[in-house]
């Protein structure tokens, strides 16, 4: 799956001024040392490579696209930070500039994304409609009823207590109330239109899985730990309707 990491980029060059392109690790916490297993050595050249590969990861250049001049400029600048401690450019002139070109490669990169989760999703929800018990409504939103509860329902201005789960396609957990021990109020008018949507469609007591194509959720933006174009699934439980 996708993490994006170019935000982090952008935000590191909201402001003027030098700043680090990589974060400072916390200190260790002190203790014995880390232990090896049993006969496994690993060269200094294999742990640097692991170490860059980090690296990469955790700036997000993996998902810019670079062609091969680019990529070759990017390298440009990490040899020079190890030559010296002054960027290559004034950063008072080149920080907007450089936000502006890191913000198109994360457009860029969103769209990407939200492309390859509409296709999946396109597979997913095609073999959802084969399946038995699942419904769905005009909106696109796809719904299973586990249990039908028989207390109030709730309408589009109300708050509602449930306990839920959010997963994504993969299986990967986004959220989930059931492992913060205690279930969230949400305002049906402050949830991304999917939620919304089911749970009018739940009266209290019931439990259901609610699938929200990204159209009804966060779309080609994501969210968080939610790439672009993603399918969410959301294992529900409506305890309450709070007028």
């Amino acid at each position: 799956m996708t993490t994006f990491k170019i935000t982090g980029l952008l935000a590191a060059f909201a402001g003027a001024g030098a700043i680090g392109l990589i974060a400072q690790a916390p200190p260790p916490t002190p203790g014995p040392p880390p232990q090896t297993a049993p006969g496994e050595e690993f060269t200094d050249e294999e742990l640097l490579k692991t170490y860059g590969f980090f690296v990469a990861a955790q700036t997000g250049i993996a998902e810019m696209d670079l062609g091969e001049e680019e990529f070759e400029a990017f390298l440009d600048g990490f040899r020079h930070a190890l030559e010296s401690s002054e960027p290559p450019h004034d950063f008072d002139r080149v920080g907007p500039h450089l936000q502006a070109y890191l913000q198109e490669k994360q457009e860029a990169a969103g769209a990407r994304a939200a492309e390859a989760g509409r296709a999946e999703a396109a597979e997913f929800f095609a073999e959802l409609a084969e399946r038995d018990g699942v419904e769905s409504t005009p909106s696109g939103l796809h719904y299973e009823i586990i249990e039908l509860g028989d207390g109030a329902t709730p309408g589009p201005e109300d708050t509602v207590r449930i306990h839920y789960k959010g997963t994504l396609i993969d299986g990967q957990t986004f959220d989930s109330s059931y492992d913060r021990g205690e279930p969230a109020d949400f305002p049906l008018t402050g949830v991304i239109p999917g939620m919304s949507e089911g749970l009018q469609l739940l009266p209290e007591g019931s439990e259901a899985i609610l699938y929200i194509p990204s159209d009804l959720g966060y779309g080609n933006q994501g969210q968080a730990s939610i790439p672009p174009g993603s399918t969410l699934i959301f294992e529900v439980e409506v305890i309450e309707v709070i007028d």
